[in-house]
């Protein structure tokens, strides 16, 4: 069986037990858990964005505040985006060293 790559809000509501406007609330803040839209301008949430509300949802259930939540997802978000503008260097570097050897 296939696994689904897409949600949409209503499952997504389900799945994590949360009510769509808190949701759509978290949208805005954090950006990491923003929706694709369909066509139709439905909602549709990665499942990789599903993990993270889940996360999100533990996380606020076991007493932090969404400020301190988003902070964390925030801080996060910037090591990978440091990690990618080193690996992004490696491989120009890399490419250097190729056109060299050639």
């Amino acid at each position: 069986m296939d696994e689904k790559k897409y949600f949409k809000i209503g499952e997504v509501c389900k799945i994590a037990d949360i009510k769509p406007h808190i949701l759509r609330y978290w949208e805005r803040e954090i950006r990491d858990i923003r929706p694709e839209r369909s066509l139709k301008n439905q909602r549709l949430y990665s499942k990789s964005s599903l993990e993270k509300i889940i996360e999100i949802k533990k996380l606020l259930d076991s007493g932090y505040r969404l400020e301190v939540v988003k902070k964390n997802f925030s801080k996060n978000r910037l090591e990978e985006d440091k990690v990618i503008l080193f690996l992004q260097e490696v491989k120009r570097n890399l490419q250097k060293i190729r056109n060299l050897l050639e």
